[in-house]
């Protein structure tokens, strides 16, 4: 590290919301990180221009390449907020990071990132347009995870017990909404299991005794024809995997 102690300090900004060596401030990432395997980066959606009691967030994303074990940074977006609370997911197909904001602070944001692009002026990557806060009142702390075969993104919202569908596609569109099936499952011991019924998940109690939950949902994509059937099981209110994904003709 190089640089004056008031360059670092408590109180200091930083404009492009990078230290004197490059590297970002340290932010709180919520769910806004992920990686790009082709390009061997880090991806880290915002960032900040200030630390300590006034922080304040940024849509500045970097990326650490972990070849070079450098550090670049992307342009600021000039109206997103992404703030506490947001969750994201790789979409490899389109080489973009999708990104949402929570609810806190007056984020406002459905956003991509690609990273393929040098702009000739120090900055890295380029912004899709921002669409509207998909969720409000209920953005916090969700999960999303893109299904590449269905080419559909499934957003776990915890608040809510229930599944919700964006079409990356068309990622102006309304998000579609499911009352899913949800079925609270606790095992009076660790590893004990119950049964589900067909396409639901097998669930157990976690080592931190949370309970598991077995989501079973169904989407339609009009344009495609197609029926999504889903089954996930949750851990904990902001994780989720996909267990099993079936199309229905």
């Amino acid at each position: 590290v190089s640089g004056r102690d008031d360059e670092y300090g408590l109180g200091a900004r930083y404009p492009d919301s990078v230290y004197p060596d490059g590297s970002p401030l340290p932010p709180h990432t919520y769910d806004y990180v992920q990686y790009d395997p082709l390009g061997n980066d880090y991806i880290l959606l915002k960032g900040q221009t200030e630390l300590g009691p006034n922080v304040k967030a940024v849509a500045i994303p970097h990326l650490f390449n972990l070849d070079t074990l450098t550090w670049r940074h992307g342009p600021q977006h000039p109206t997103a907020i992404l703030n506490s609370g947001g969750w994201s997911t790789w979409d490899a197909s389109r080489r973009v990071f999708w990104g949402h904001s929570g609810d806190d602070g007056g984020g406002n944001a459905f956003i991509g990132l690609s990273p393929d692009n040098d702009n000739r002026n120090g900055t890295f990557g380029r912004w899709t347009d921002r669409f509207p806060n998909k969720l409000p009142g209920i953005a916090n702390h969700n999960a999303m995870q893109i299904d590449p075969v269905r080419d559909l993104i499934v957003v776990s919202v915890h608040a809510r017990d229930a599944l919700y569908a964006i079409d990356p596609a068309d990622p102006g569109r309304e998000i579609q909404h499911h009352e899913s099936g949800v079925r609270a499952m606790s095992s009076s011991r660790r590893g004990a299991g119950t049964p589900t019924g067909p396409h639901q998940t097998r669930s157990t109690r976690s080592p931190t005794r949370r309970t598991a939950h077995a989501i079973r949902s169904t989407f339609r994509k009009p344009s495609d024809g197609f029926e999504l059937r889903l089954s996930v099981r949750s851990i904990s209110p902001s994780w989720f995997a996909m267990s099993t994904a079936q199309c229905m003709r």
